[in-house]
């Protein structure tokens, strides 16, 4: 089988499901290649995204696996290719959902505060005994105290 390949003008490279698959013989001594699988996507810059701008730590894990898509496809390991950009993906979306969940946590401590905020200084000035206004310039401290 290999012999009536070779015969015809094909020489098999790597095993079937890998992105080189077979070259065929155009002229003596030259050969054209073809590429049977399309290179996975990448999602670098989702990855970069959320390095910057979400939780950075899972980011750059998303970057190197970012990276080692396009290492991998072109080394001819399509399915480490394909794994990495899973990965790459996986490792930003969480990114991105921990940033989110964050934002939210920060909102509601923010509203938490000023409402807790707003609340004492009512109840301050319903008390009557403070005056709530800037010190003036040459005013002795012990006056505010």
């Amino acid at each position: 089988m290999e012999q009536e390949k070779a015969e015809k003008g094909y020489v098999h490279l790597r095993e079937e499901g890998t992105p080189w698959q077979a070259m065929e013989m155009t002229a003596p001594g030259k050969q054209a290649c073809f590429r049977t699988n399309p290179m996975p996507k990448d999602y670098m810059y989702l990855a970069i995204f959320t390095t910057l701008c979400c939780f950075w730590p899972l980011g750059v894990v998303a970057i190197l696996r970012a990276r080692d898509v396009q290492k991998f496809y072109w080394q001819g390991d399509y399915a480490g290719s394909e794994k990495a950009s899973r990965e790459a993906r996986m490792f930003s979306l969480i990114s991105v959902g921990i940033g989110c969940v964050v934002l939210v946590i920060v909102f509601v401590g923010v509203a938490i505060a000023v409402r807790t905020g707003v609340e004492a200084a009512n109840m301050l000035l319903q008390l009557g005994s403070y005056t709530i206004s800037p010190p003036t310039m040459g005013t002795p401290l012990s006056y505010w105290q």
